[in-house]
């Protein structure tokens, strides 16, 4: 089979991966932030990480620069700290962390995800599901766990202009906390 004309071929225009190191545990004293890392990482989202590490271990890398700096996974190295972990799962890329490609890659791991869009109706179904009696649901994780709230228009009694900020068809969301009054949340989500 010739590659000249073929998927990946030179004439098809198709661009090969970039081979990729295989993690490698590295102690987490041997990891140091960057110091350009822009995103910072509250207690509530170090929380969820820290569960998700206990329930599904690291399924993202740690990505480092070849001394060490944090490229990708500054707060999933935090949780680890916090759980008591002495070494993570860590990609090292031979290339410094001030390599206008490191930077690079930080800021499109922290922002390329914004550029996604929500189906509301399919997260509200996946989250229902969620929700039922089982081995996956949500409603057994316990009080640290996210809470998972039904929000139903005629739940809440609003009128006018507030009436027009909820939802007008039943819809599930997920929130680290319980909400004391989901109206609140629907203006502060104005």
């Amino acid at each position: 089979m010739s590659r000249q004309g073929g998927a990946g071929g030179r004439g098809s225009g198709a661009r090969r991966a970039v081979p990729m190191p295989s993690p490698v545990l590295l102690p987490l004293a041997s990891l140091k932030s960057h110091p350009r890392n822009y995103r910072i990482h509250p207690p509530d989202q170090l929380a969820h990480l820290e569960e998700s590490i206990r329930t599904h271990g690291f399924y993202r890398n740690v990505v480092a620069s070849r001394d060490g700096t944090i490229l990708v996974g500054h707060g999933v190295v935090m949780a680890a700290a916090r759980l008591g972990m002495d070494e993570v799962p860590v990609i090292t890329l031979d290339m410094d962390s001030t390599d206008p490609r490191a930077l690079l890659l930080m800021a499109a791991d922290n922002e390329i995800g914004r550029l996604a869009q929500t189906d509301n109706a399919a997260l509200s179904k996946l989250l229902e599901s969620l929700a039922k009696p089982g081995p996956e649901s949500l409603r057994e994780r316990g009080p640290r766990g996210p809470e998972l709230f039904h929000l139903r228009p005629s739940q809440f009694g609003a009128q006018g202009r507030d009436a027009a900020l909820l939802p007008q068809r039943p819809c599930v969301f997920l929130h680290p906390h319980p909400l004391p009054d989901p109206l609140s949340l629907a203006r502060s989500l104005q």
